[in-house]
């Protein structure tokens, strides 16, 4: 867990963010692929592997952003698995920063769509439970230390009046 006070929107930036930067990684997979030639064979490498390439990444980054669990781990573990490929293949770690700051993003987007279900899950067991402001009967809004219709401390004890 990351944190015990992350809320639903919290977690649907990270996943968004994670799925953002998908969409920047597969962009620059695509120009760079371009620019070298690659899609058209003139760089000697077989346009296959880039195609098979673009093809998982674009799933990998819709499923992200489909809160799937699995395709936000699948992102992270693709990520990280091309990069070291590609610095074992060349020899040199370059882009590192870069990569750390998108494996940085890739990560919270797949902790947070492993932590989502569980978020909404106890909303529904608190909206099933009706769980209401004792002070002016409004639904309570999870991880908010106050009620935010009338301002009552959700901590305390209030006697309704």
């Amino acid at each position: 867990m990351l944190n015990d006070d992350l809320d639903e929107d919290v977690l649907r930036k990270r996943i968004r963010t994670a799925g953002y930067c998908g969409v920047i990684s597969l962009a620059f997979t695509i120009i760079i692929g371009f620019a070298l030639g690659i899609f058209s064979g003139a760089a000697g490498i077989d346009p296959t592997f880039v195609y098979v390439d673009i093809a998982v990444l674009s799933l990998l980054i819709y499923g992200t952003f489909r809160a799937n669990r699995f395709a936000a781990t699948g992102l992270f573990v693709f990520f990280v698995g091309s990069k070291l490929l590609q610095w074992h293949s060349t020899g040199s770690m370059s882009g590192i920063v870069v990569a750390a700051l998108f494996g940085w993003f890739f990560y919270h987007g797949m902790m947070a769509s492993w932590e989502l279900p569980g978020v909404l899950r106890a909303l529904a067991a608190r909206e099933q439970r009706n769980d209401r402001c004792p002070k002016c009967t409004q639904p309570i809004i999870p991880s908010a230390g106050r009620c935010t219709a009338c301002g009552a401390s959700l901590t305390q004890r209030v006697v309704a009046g």
